[in-house]
């Protein structure tokens, strides 16, 4: 029997036109596997009501957009037996590049009609839900002043990243690892259950995404533009994890204190949060396409 697989699209996000999407399923979806139906989101959060609304009624459910999107669509399927697949039209595309999925509208299309099925762990910061990563302190300010770009994609990304650097100052952190309390400075704190950022920026290289554990990223304060200039190389080769200005500590439940509340970025969109953080991890609750 065909399998019922619904589209869920956001018009307005990423980089990428989708005038023609509908035309595109049509023609690269497999007719033989796939009985394919589209909806539109028309503001922010309908991703997550469609995709609850209807997931006892497909088998698929496709975020068809950014890292926002797909954060949306994952939240309304989580602990149910629908799969989730990506069409990464977004900048960062972290949890889709995460699962191997091919970057463009007809490449991800036609890897769906031979994609395999994994379950993943989700993930929460108090009762916000993430999938890949999330954070506090630079990374965080950088996100915040990305959404006020008037345009999107890697460089506008780099350049704001350029421009926080020589503003943000180190931060003091209370922290509480599996039980074990400890308190550092540090640049920025990221928790990841997918490796990467996104863009191919990888925080987390030796993440595993359905291990039931956060790869919990410490980076120590970066006093100098040629320590940044280090980082960010190591972030895009793969090799941060080698850095000894890095620290990552595999653990299933973490809380921190900050001084005070301020920004995190959870699956790359800033969100304000109180000082107290209370990090969870929910094993194997989501399942995916790949």
């Amino acid at each position: 029997m065909k399998r019922r697989i619904l589209f869920i699209v956001n018009p307005k996000s990423g980089t990428t036109k989708k005038e023609n999407m509908e035309f595109s399923i049509a023609r690269w979806v497999d007719k033989q596997q796939f009985e394919p139906d589209v909806h539109y989101t028309q503001y922010a959060g309908h991703a997550t009501e469609i995709a609850f609304q209807n997931r006892h009624r497909f088998e698929v459910i496709v975020a068809v957009g950014g890292d926002g999107t797909v954060n949306e669509v994952a939240k309304g399927l989580t602990g149910s037996d629908t799969a989730l697949y990506i069409v990464p039209t977004g900048s960062g595309n972290g949890l889709a590049r995460h699962l191997g999925i091919p970057m463009g509208i007809i490449p991800a299309l036609r890897r769906l009609n031979q994609a395999e099925e994994l379950t993943i762990d989700s993930c929460k910061v108090n009762e916000t839900p993430f999938f890949c990563t999330s954070g506090m302190g630079y990374d965080a300010l950088v996100a915040h002043e990305f959404s006020l770009q008037k345009t999107r994609g890697l460089w506008t990304y780099m350049m704001t990243s350029f421009r926080c650097f020589f503003s943000y100052q180190p931060e003091w952190y209370e922290l509480e690892i599996d039980g074990k309390k400890q308190e550092r400075q540090s640049h920025l704190i990221t928790l990841a259950n997918a490796g990467q950022y996104g863009n191919n920026a990888y925080i987390a290289p030796q993440a595993e995404i359905n291990d039931g554990r956060f790869d919990l990223c410490i980076v120590n304060p970066i006093r100098s533009p040629l320590q940044g200039m280090v980082f960010s190389w190591r972030l895009f080769t793969y090799s941060l994890h080698r850095s000894r200005k890095v620290e990552i500590i595999r653990a299933e439940n973490v809380k921190i204190r900050r001084k005070a509340a301020n920004w995190l970025h959870v699956d790359g969109e800033p969100v304000g949060m109180p000082a107290d953080l209370d990090y969870q991890i929910f094993p194997k609750n989501l399942k995916v396409l790949r």
